[in-house]
């Protein structure tokens, strides 16, 4: 929707599964509307296994993805055509600060590995949650209430910023993955 009210609608949404390793049909499906960029959207190692498919298949456009991707198996499953993927990344460990660092460690130390920003934004979620229980007591009226009241929440993620809607509107760095890192998009 918010494409389309930008006036640059999506021309074709292609699915594919979790387990999917072909992508013949959905190729030959992107290659006839002739994309300007192409967006993938899902789990790390099947989205690599699709931007492989789709650079092996001779497609150049630009493909764009959420941070999900800056992910070991998406790097694993896309190989050398992981590179010049943009992906946007709303949260970076290596720059964050130590709330994130206390978090880190405490994760650690409690599963043998450190956690990865999907871990940090569930506990983010959670520790959000919870206030707004102790806050407003167990009515869900008033949980509700209290979780639209902040425009900010600190988090092990950083400051989270809301919109009016809780949408986490905080600044979004974007950047192209490249030989397994981020560089700045430019």
């Amino acid at each position: 929707d918010s494409a389309r009210r930008l006036h640059h609608p999506i021309l074709l949404e292609v699915r594919f599964e979790p387990g999917d390793v072909e992508f013949d049909l959905q190729i030959e499906r992107l290659r006839a509307v002739e994309p300007d960029a192409i967006l993938v959207w899902g789990r790390p190692e099947v989205a690599g296994r699709v931007v492989a498919a789709i650079r092996e298949a001779g497609l150049a456009q630009a493909i764009y993805g959420p941070d999900r991707l800056f992910d070991p198996s998406f790097f694993g499953e896309a190989g050398r055509w992981a590179d010049g993927v943009v992906v946007t990344r709303p949260f970076i460990p290596q720059t964050a600060g130590p709330r994130w660092r206390e978090f880190e460690a405490v994760y650690r130390e409690a599963f043998g590995s450190g956690p990865d920003e999907v871990a940090a934004y569930a506990y983010d979620g959670t520790v959000y949650l919870i206030e707004a229980i102790r806050a407003a007591g167990l009515n869900r009226v008033r949980i509700r209430e209290r979780l639209f009241e902040p425009e900010t929440f600190e988090g092990v993620t950083g400051s989270i910023r809301f919109d009016r809607t809780q949408n986490n509107v905080s600044q979004v760095e974007v950047c192209t993955l490249q030989g397994g890192r981020c560089r700045e998009a430019g």
